[in-house]
């Protein structure tokens, strides 16, 4: 059963990526500045074909040091020689000001025996474009093999928060129909309380690190989110604190109902307290027999 339930949450994680993974693809294409995109991919095959003026014209000194040559000379060394595959956009972000605008983008680069990723920042300051960061990262396999979800490996903190990712919001929306179903005054005040969760814990489900955000508030206590196409699921719950405040209330309110029910009498009546009243069963005829019509006269 355990196996069983497994593959189902799997193959429902999966189809949730599938959906992600275009729906994330159409926006990066539609948010990433095309000159940014160009500039990067053209420093990718300078890097390939090691054409150092191009580099060198196109980065800022700054991040290449002092000694450029050098650094690219290891960067060279570093790269795989082989005739590349692919060159596939996987993220973006992008921060900007009146005048200044940074992008951040990172590719995916396939070769026949290795894979690669690239990240470049560019800055763009009244049209002028410079690479202010280049940074190359040797992987095994893909990014989308590497990042997948899988519980193979996994330990007994992912298992806890996956447990608690399913049950918050079980949670959660519990104490909502009870709040609803509730005589209870503001409820309008409680209703988006018990909706969110207070503070995060959030796990890398790849590498399994634990990240703490105390401020955070997190709508039905818990979600899934990952970076780019293929970064790693982050596992995130919060506490229900709105949820849990209120069905504690709630149990007050119950327990108040339950004694005033108790200490209030069952006023019923009680036929013995109509004993000393009259009670009219009938009307009694007491009028002389001679009287009666019919009557007769023993004397």
């Amino acid at each position: 059963m355990r196996t069983g339930i497994r593959l189902s949450l799997c193959l429902l994680l999966l189809l949730l990526a599938g959906c992600g993974t275009k729906t994330m693809e159409r926006m990066m294409n539609k948010i990433t500045p095309p000159e940014d995109d160009a500039l990067a991919r053209e420093l990718i095959a300078a890097l390939l074909r090691e054409d150092s003026a191009f580099i060198i014209q196109k980065m800022d000194k700054r991040a290449l040091g002092e000694t450029p040559g050098e650094s690219l000379k290891l960067l060279y060394e570093y790269i795989d020689h082989a005739p590349i595959r692919s060159v596939e956009l996987v993220g973006f972000n992008m921060a900007w000001s009146s005048k200044r605008r940074e992008s951040r983008l990172l590719y995916q680069l396939e070769f026949p025996r290795s894979w690669y990723t690239a990240e470049l920042a560019i800055v763009s300051d009244d049209g002028r474009q410079k690479v202010i960061r280049f940074h190359l990262n040797r992987m095994t396999a893909s990014l989308a093999e590497t990042n997948r979800f899988t519980f193979r490996g996994k330990g007994a903190i992912h298992y806890v928060i996956l447990l608690n990712v399913i049950g918050l919001p079980v949670f959660i929306l519990y104490a909502l129909i009870q709040c609803v179903r509730t005589r209870i005054k503001r409820k309008w005040l409680w209703i988006p309380f018990i909706l969110i969760g207070i503070g995060e814990v959030t796990a890398n489900w790849t590498t399994g690190q634990i990240r703490l955000q105390p401020l955070a508030v997190h709508l039905l206590g818990a979600g899934f989110a990952r970076w780019g196409l293929y970064g790693p699921w982050m596992v995130s719950v919060a506490f229900p604190l709105g949820a849990v405040l209120f069905l504690k209330k709630r149990r007050k309110l119950r327990a108040a109902m339950l004694s005033d029910a108790a200490q209030t009498p069952d006023v019923r009546e009680d036929p013995s307290t109509t004993a000393g009243e009259p009670i009219e069963v009938g009307s009694v005829d007491m009028e002389p027999r001679e009287d009666r019509p019919g009557a007769c006269d023993d004397e």
